[in-house]
């Protein structure tokens, strides 16, 4: 094994443990049931960049670049789309409809 395919396969897995951060605010966005403290365009902008990376990654055949890149997209994608689902609801939409249930019995 040469030196650029250990330096590629260690950047590639810090590649991947980078790209799975994202997780962790989509776990939290679900557990808080909101979406209002996250940052969509950040999400969206990363999203893009790691997409970017993809293509050039399969122009180029790497597959250091287009693993890492791939979990990117999806768990930024997945994580935008919880903030999106859950950003109307917040905090006031939990305790509306705390409100509405408690009126209903």
């Amino acid at each position: 094994m040469q030196l650029v395919d250990i330096l590629g396969a260690g950047a590639a897995a810090c590649g991947v443990v980078m790209a799975l951060a994202p997780l962790l605010q989509a776990r939290r966005v679900r557990a808080r049931r909101s979406g209002a403290d996250v940052s969509q365009p950040f999400l969206a902008i990363i999203a893009a960049g790691a997409t970017m990376w993809v293509a050039y990654g399969i122009a180029a055949a790497n597959p250091y670049l287009i693993i890492p890149n791939t979990v990117a997209v999806a768990t930024n994608l997945l994580t935008l789309a919880l903030a999106r689902r859950f950003a109307r609801t917040g905090h006031a939409g939990v305790a509306r409809r705390a409100a509405s249930a408690a009126r209903a019995e």
